[in-house]
């Protein structure tokens, strides 16, 4: 039994062995006829790429052709404009010859014109009777005739009468009119160009000036209002196309966590802080030792005062502050409170305090004041605060 039982194991056994050594005859077969495809397609492959490195090498050719014909083309574009600059400059000189051949032409019309006036006025001779410049035809020329001519003007020239001497004293005189007149036309010209001179002077010591004050303050204003926004991107810029001394200034201000682009975008507040941003960008470029706010945190909320409170904590450290306001919380960065009031009509009282020297104090009451700084403090925002109470 068990003889039979191992014998039936081992034909199954021997079953399983061929089938399984058939199905490896058949994955065989089957990865040979890959190996055979794959084999193809890489000879195939090594074709295409051997036409592609052909057409590499073409167009390679072909570009160095194109760059050898571009730089052939560039120098004869260079020698046309060349060429076009020098006809263009002749163009030039002969619109100027031109120009000065005319004013030749015209001057000795004019002075033709008055030659002929004073023929006719002096010596009673047309201008028909004068022979044309430009004639060859001389057969109507009669010499005899000239000279009776000349001896009949002569005659009316004797008949004139005695000749004014004086003629030279107030040829002399009109003479040193003209010459003084003339020196003064000279020195109007000369102070008129001058001036003209002086005027474009300044002109370009004002745009580079103001060129670089203006850069100077938009250097400024970004870095201001980066403190006053704790972020964000700011830009000035002026219209294009235009005289900068008469141009137009663009603001552009975004604060953190927005897309805006244009301050007619940005709320009152944040409008209001940019535009303290740019009053401390220009006052960066040329302080003096103080500042004069008048209630420039009226518009401003209290996270916004709290940023200009620190931005005001941080620049009296050199800067005296005078400030307008309505605000408690500006009121308690002071050190010092200098009120007037007015218990009577009319009648005024100062009321001071120095609120370094004591612990707190009520600020609940309506008022409006200026904000000192001061020298020395055990507070950290260095400036007083002067008060009216209503």
């Amino acid at each position: 039994a068990n003889a039979a039982f191992f014998s039936l194991i081992a034909a199954r056994s021997i079953s399983s062995g061929k089938s399984a050594l058939t199905n490896l005859k058949t994955r065989r077969e089957d990865d040979e006829k890959r190996l055979l495809e794959i084999s193809e397609r890489i000879e195939e492959l090594g074709g295409s790429l051997i036409s592609i490195n052909e057409e590499y090498d073409r167009l390679e050719k072909r570009k160095v052709e194109s760059e050898k014909r571009y730089s052939e083309l560039r120098l004869f574009r260079n020698d046309k404009e060349k060429e076009l600059q020098n006809l263009r400059e002749e163009l030039v000189e002969l619109t100027r010859k031109e120009s000065s051949l005319t004013l030749d032409k015209d001057e000795a019309s004019m002075i033709m014109s008055n030659i002929i006036e004073r023929l006719s006025e002096e010596y009673f001779i047309s201008a028909e009777e004068i022979p044309s410049a430009d004639s060859d035809d001389e057969t109507d020329f009669d010499p005899e005739n000239e000279k009776l001519i000349l001896a009949d003007l002569r005659k009316k020239i004797h008949t004139i009468g005695d000749i004014n001497l004086a003629a030279e004293a107030d040829y002399n005189e009109e003479k040193k009119r003209l010459d003084y007149l003339d020196n003064e036309r000279r020195d109007l010209i000369d102070a008129r160009d001058a001036l003209m001179n002086t005027i474009l002077k300044i002109n370009q010591i004002a745009e580079a000036r103001f060129l670089n004050t203006f850069e100077q303050i938009r250097l400024n204003f970004q870095k201001t209002f980066t403190d006053f926004f704790d972020g964000g991107i700011c830009d000035l810029e002026m219209t294009e196309g235009e005289d900068p001394l008469e141009a137009g200034i663009l603001i552009t201000a975004r604060p953190p966590g927005k897309n805006i682009r244009s301050i007619n975008l940005l709320s009152s507040g944040e409008r209001a802080l940019t535009a303290i941003s740019l009053l401390f960008a220009i006052y960066m470029v040329k302080p003096s030792p103080f500042c004069i706010l008048d209630e420039v945190d009226a518009p401003l909320d209290d996270a916004n005062i709290d940023r200009f409170l620190h931005v005001i904590t941080e620049f009296s450290r050199k800067i005296q502050f005078i400030i307008v306001t309505h605000n408690k919380k500006t009121m308690a960065q002071a050190n010092n409170l200098y009120g007037i009031t007015m218990e009577e009509p009319g009648l005024s009282g100062l009321v001071s305090v120095r609120l370094s020297e004591v612990d707190s104090y009520s600020a609940e009451m309506p008022a409006s004041f200026w904000l000192l700084p001061t020298k020395k403090s055990r507070r950290e925002c260095l400036f007083s605060v002067f008060f009216i109470v209503n």
